[in-house]
């Protein structure tokens, strides 16, 4: 004699039915969602936006997914990674408010030392640096795949520069390189003197 499904679950514990309703449910939701992009022949990826952002988006993914798959077949462990500089920084105008990397820059910094105060003190908060190379060489690594040289101020690669001028930034003090870089992208004020684009002098 066959058992009605129906009092099969009702035989079942609360917290099983709990689940299986919620997940009927989560997929009555999500069919009345997405059903619409089927039948019009839609899709969530914009057009304008697909190669610059979601493709890029599903290199890296792919990517992370062969270094958990390697990992995991050579050492037998599972390892997720938590952290990769090649992201970049303002890849992805969506993911902000500025087109300033400089800009882009401290606020990563600002935001790494109040994680490092109120989340994880044994992680180390980021150096002015260390987002320069987030926001430009990280950036450019990408590209190298498709036989883009971009990022790096070295034989071979394109010249993509702006000339900046900090006199205006005056101090008693004579400052190193790294830190006119932080006192540049926390006071932003200097002065646009040359633009490079491929090489070619723009301004």
């Amino acid at each position: 004699m066959k058992t009605n499904p129906l009092e099969k679950m009702k035989k079942r514990s609360p917290r099983t039915r709990f689940f299986w309703c919620y997940t009927l449910g989560f997929l009555l939701c999500a069919a009345g969602c997405y059903c619409w992009f089927l039948i019009k022949g839609k899709t969530l990826i914009v057009d304008s936006d697909g190669w610059r952002q979601h493709f890029a988006a599903f290199v890296y993914l792919g990517q992370y997914g062969r270094e958990v798959a390697r990992t995991l077949l050579a050492t037998h462990k599972l390892v997720l990674p938590q952290w990769d500089f090649s992201i970049g920084l303002g890849s992805d105008v969506a993911g902000g408010h500025t087109l300033d990397l400089f800009t882009v820059m401290a606020t990563a910094v600002q935001v790494s030392k109040l994680r490092w105060r109120y989340v994880d003190q044994r992680e180390k908060p980021l150096t002015m640096t260390e987002a320069l190379y987030m926001a430009t060489v990280s950036g450019g690594d990408f590209w190298a795949d498709f036989g883009e040289k971009v990022g790096l101020f070295e034989e071979g690669y394109a010249l993509d520069a702006l000339v900046l001028d900090d006199d205006s930034l005056k101090n008693m003090r004579t400052f190193t390189p790294a830190e006119r870089l932080e006192r540049y992208a926390y006071l932003g004020k200097g002065a646009l003197t040359a633009k490079f684009a491929q090489g070619k002098k723009l301004l």
